[in-house]
């Protein structure tokens, strides 16, 4: 006994140190590889970049990768801004599309989904700005629709996906034509709609075998993955083992391929073994071939157990289900039990996978003859069932919630826009009523400025008129005298002078009642013969002469006497109200009196 536990603890250490060296190695290996592209420059720095990034994709911490990624992006874009050689630039751009793609791989591995999407988008228009770059632009496109599919976001993925395929179709590109296929099988496999999911992958298939092998590997195979995985579900047993070899013959070919310089992870190739010898041991457990079946789970067993203890865990839970369920077709229920304990204890919080391997280890307790522990499990089954089933209403209610919530985001943001749109629209046309307003006030004020100038001017030569006629008078008066002729006699002059002297002195027409035959007596002259020189001497009426005269004074007031107000002149110059002076002078100067007012200030 102490031998066996000496044994042990052997063992142990050895493995310890065996672990330890294979850290060291691989840690002394990075260090190397940092080291030269520290050295390195052109094309040399470039690969050595490219060989780090691809062992630091499974073992770095996500600053670690991030911190390399972004200086492998900043080398790349640098030195192709710099080149001119068509081949290096054709190099240097594969490198940047193939960096994107496996920036945006880890992220999946980390779930974040948007940081994934945001790769994929960068190196798809870096694509389309280099043309050395089309060849990868589809399978980028590939990497955005498959982190918009893990998202749930299933419209915008059916929209990029026709999207794809337009694209590719119009350019004739058989790898886009492929590519739109390929996502929609993806899509319709995590929908669970098996037969939709083969025609897509067999579709795809067909077309990938056009393209260059090279180009495809990875798409090919996963598209010869999941093939077996839908015939499986449809129990299309010929077909799944047919599907089955296929697989196994594109495993194998990679594996001539597999190493880091050929550009190929020998990681996958393990990879796709466990995969295969699973679906193996699902295919041989559906047909009844249950010891081809343990000798499958056995195989892909072996090549978990090479992983690390979080690497194993990751793949436990899938698998002992698996190897539960074949233990359980052999008759080996304790070892079932056993397996499906593992399986419960490595899966992930999700309640359908729990509630799944729940349900087989109640039937597997039924069979093993223990009911009374099935049925205190079916129990928790029930209540684990009630929880899938508020988890799924839940899931409802915050899908209808969130549409809800996004339909009233729009709707307040269009309401918001319409606003603005409105309030822009009166901003605008209050602008132009102001202008308009600015340029009519612009111009009136123009205009009177011009009339009243006018009247200024007006108004000076009217003294300078009275002034010679009266100058001219004298000097005929003073010849008249000087010659001793009597000076010739024009009656009707006589009395308008005698008028006019009249109305500069008494001013009576400033009574708004005036009426003819009191302006007659007081010039002493009957109706007819004052109607008649005011005619014959103005030309006018003798409501136009009695207004002209009222207008003449309010002028005189309103050049004069700037203190007075509009109501005072009107008053005083005989018009008696505002409104017939404003009427009168307005037709008259073509301008307000008011207007006048201001601009003689």
């Amino acid at each position: 006994m102490k031998n066996i536990f000496l044994s042990f603890i052997i063992i142990f250490f050895c493995g310890a140190a065996a672990q330890g060296q294979a850290d060291a190695q691989q840690r002394a290996a990075l260090d190397s590889l940092r080291s030269a592209v520290i050295k390195q420059q052109g094309k040399e720095k470039t690969d050595t970049y490219h060989r780090l990034m691809l062992r630091l994709f499974r073992t770095a911490e996500q600053q670690e990768w991030v911190t390399l990624l972004d200086e492998y992006e900043t080398y790349l874009l640098a030195e192709i801004k710099r080149e001119r050689d068509r081949e290096l630039i054709q190099h240097y751009v594969n490198r940047y599309a193939i960096m994107k793609m496996n920036y945006a791989n880890f992220m999946y591995n980390l779930r974040d989904y948007v940081t994934m999407e945001k790769q994929a988008r960068m190196g798809m228009e870096f694509c389309l700005e280099y043309e050395e770059g089309k060849e990868l632009y589809y399978l980028l496109f590939d990497i955005l629709l498959e982190a918009l599919d893990e998202a749930l976001q299933h419209e915008k993925l059916q929209s990029e996906t026709l999207k794809l395929y337009e694209e590719a179709k119009a350019e004739n590109d058989l790898m886009g034509m492929a590519i739109a296929p390929f996502s929609l099988a993806r899509f319709y496999n995590n929908q669970s709609r098996w037969a939709e999911a083969e025609k897509y992958y067999r579709e795809s298939l067909a077309m990938f075998k056009e393209l260059p092998y090279m180009n495809v590997r990875d798409r090919f195979i996963e598209a010869s993955r999941f093939l077996c995985w839908t015939l499986l579900h449809q129990q299309k047993y010929d077909e799944t083992l047919q599907a089955l070899l296929d697989y196994e013959q594109e495993a194998i070919r990679l594996e001539a391929m597999s190493t880091v310089k050929e550009g190929y992870d020998p990681v996958m190739s393990r990879y796709n073994r466990i995969y295969l010898s699973s679906y193996y041991a699902r295919y041989y457990l559906a047909t009844g071939d249950i010891e081809n079946a343990d000798r499958s789970c056995n195989i892909a067993e072996n090549l978990i157990l090479t992983y690390d203890s979080a690497q194993r865990k990751a793949w436990g839970s899938e698998f002992y289900q698996l190897r539960a369920r074949v233990y359980a077709a052999a008759g080996k229920y304790d070892k079932a039990l056993e397996a499906l304990d593992k399986a419960i204890a490595d899966s992930p919080p999700h309640i359908l996978i729990t509630r799944s391997m729940l349900n087989d280890k109640t039937r597997f307790l039924m069979l093993a003859g223990k009911s009374d522990e099935a049925i205190t499990l079916y129990d928790s089954l029930r209540i684990l069932d009630r929880q899938a089933y508020m988890a799924e209403i839940n899931e409802q209610l915050d899908e209808i919630r969130t549409i809800y919530e996004v339909d009233k985001i729009t709707a307040e943001k269009e309401r918001i826009r319409y606003y603005m749109l409105f309030a822009l629209a009166g901003c605008i046309l209050l602008a132009v009523i102001i202008v308009i307003v600015v340029f009519y006030n612009r111009t009136v004020w123009n205009k009177n400025r011009g009339l009243y100038t006018q009247m200024k001017e007006q108004r000076r030569l009217e003294k300078e008129l009275k002034e010679e006629r009266k100058i001219s008078k004298a000097l005929q008066i003073n010849q008249i005298a000087q010659t001793n002729q009597p000076s010739p006699k024009d009656p009707e002059k006589e009395t308008f002078d005698r008028l006019t002297t009249l109305m500069n002195e008494q001013k009576p027409f400033i009574k708004k009642d005036l009426k003819r035959n009191d302006l007659a007596k007081m010039a002493g002259l009957s109706e007819n013969a004052l109607l008649n020189c005011i005619k014959y001497n103005t030309n006018m009426t003798y409501s136009e002469y009695i207004t002209d005269l009222r207008l003449e004074l309010a002028t005189e007031m309103l050049f004069d006497a700037r203190n007075y107000t509009i109501d005072t002149i009107a008053e005083d110059s005989g018009f008696g109200t505002r409104i017939h002076f404003h009427r009168v002078f307005k037709q008259k100067h073509k301008l307000t009196p008011d207007d006048f007012k201001r601009l003689n200030k």
